[in-house]
């Protein structure tokens, strides 16, 4: 019995060996940094030219929203004319015409609202 306590205390007085991991780690060097910067500073340049491209489109495409809201408005103006004309006359205005300046004032809201939408979306881009 005391030698099973004595190998015991003799176990636990035994420096136990620890292997560690090894890993090997690469530094980069200053000349890898100024690569990944001057990249870096090439994919910054790209995406602004990109946003630019983009927003130039955007300016095309209201554009070309405005010339269609010209156009709803004018259409607006005629059919209200029309109007006009058949209540100097005395004839009911046809239903066909007041569905024109309907349409008309309808394409005008929606064109209105897209040229809002994409001068909200040119200025998200920056």
């Amino acid at each position: 019995m005391i030698n099973n306590i004595l190998k015991k205390i003799e176990k636990a007085n035994e420096v136990q060996k620890v292997e560690l991991e090894k890993h090997e780690v690469e530094l980069a060097s200053v000349d890898d940094l100024q690569k990944q910067q001057i990249k870096a500073a090439k994919e910054l340049e790209e995406a602004t030219a990109q946003a630019k491209a983009f927003a130039a489109s955007i300016d095309k495409v209201v554009a070309a929203y405005r010339k269609g809201l010209l156009s709803s408005q004018a259409g607006i103006d005629i059919s209200l004319e029309v109007i006009e004309l058949f209540k100097k006359i005395g004839i009911p205005t046809p239903g066909y015409v007041v569905n024109w300046q309907k349409e008309f004032q309808a394409n005008a809201r929606n064109t209105f609202n897209k040229i809002k939408t994409l001068e909200a979306a040119k200025k998200s881009i920056g």
